[in-house]
């Protein structure tokens, strides 16, 4: 197990796959997607916006937006052990993510606008599944 060390003062935070439960924003913004569904109805909102001419920073909140957002999801999917919903939020925190651009052209990017629209809705009307 490795450690990082982040201050004199801190102790050594375990750098493990369970690292991000030791920020408290985690556990604070990952309660707040699963309790509070409407930051999946504002993104979906927000992706089908992104349908109309918008300025260039617009998209790139979106992308970062997305990005966190998804990537969050898929932590709490994996912890819950939902494969399929973890890949898929996965796949698609990779997809928006705003480092390395995938250049698709504006009428791909329409397209994946609103299929990634329907699953967020998808995702907000559904009633919660309990794993036994």
């Amino acid at each position: 197990m490795y450690y990082i060390r982040l201050h004199v003062i801190l102790p050594p935070i375990p750098f493990f796959t369970g690292y991000l439960e030791s920020f408290p924003s985690y556990h604070l913004f990952s309660a707040m997607v699963e309790k509070n569904k409407i930051t999946l109805l504002i993104l979906a909102i927000a992706l089908l916006i992104c349908l109309a001419p918008m300025p260039y920073g617009y998209y790139m909140l979106i992308r970062y937006a997305a990005t966190i957002l998804f990537g969050i999801m898929a932590y709490d999917y994996f912890q819950n052990r939902q494969k399929k919903l973890y890949v898929t939020c996965l796949a698609l925190a990779l997809l928006f993510q705003p480092i390395l651009k995938i250049p698709f052209g504006r009428e791909v990017w329409n397209l994946i606008d609103v299929v990634v629209a329907i699953f967020l809705l998808w995702l907000f009307f559904r009633k919660k599944e309990t794993n036994i």
